[in-house]
This record gives C-alpha cells, sequence and structure tokens, in this order.
C-alpha cells in the first residue's frame, strides 16, 4: 500500500507542477506545510506517509485541481471513494 501512496502523490505532483508551472517546494508547502515533502518520498532513504497524511494530501489535490487539466485516474479514484464515503 504504501509504495502505491507515494507512486500515486508523484503522479499528481507531477501532473500537478506540469500544469501550473509550480515548483515541487511550494506545492510541498502548500499540501503539507512542508517544502521537502515531495523531495522526502524520493532518494535513498525515502520517507513514509501515513494514510492519514496521504488522505490529506489527495484530498487537497481534489479540491484545488487546475480547472481545465485532465484528472489523472488515481485522482478520480479518490473522489469516488470520498462521495460513497459520504453517502453510507
Amino acid at each position: 500500500m504504501e509504495i502505491m501512496a507515494v507512486q500515486t502523490l508523484m503522479i499528481l505532483r507531477n501532473s500537478y507542477c506540469r500544469a501550473t508551472g509550480m515548483s515541487e517546494a511550494r506545492l510541498g508547502n502548500l499540501v503539507a506545510k512542508d517544502h521537502r515533502f515531495f523531495s522526502r518520498l524520493e532518494g535513498d532513504q525515502p520517507s513514509t506517509v501515513t494514510a492519514r497524511k496521504y488522505d490529506s494530501v489527495m484530498d487537497w489535490f481534489v479540491g484545488h485541481w487546475p480547472e481545465g487539466c485532465a484528472v489523472p485516474s488515481c485522482l478520480t479514484s479518490h473522489i469516488a471513494l470520498r462521495q460513497w464515503e459520504a453517502s453510507n
């Protein structure tokens, strides 16, 4: 699960930064109040991400995805999950 979570966050980071021109550090500051959030998840000794932090970052992306940009399937899955949770 954790490897998939990190991969998902990296996909969203790449897509968001490419669509907006925002730096990875600025995005990390916005999503996690940590300018090195994304760089910590990669590298020789990568940090881990908790389920709570993952959900928080995913929710941020849901609320801030650039209008007119294609939404990655990993984010649409999170949106569907949140909608399902709200209805039950």
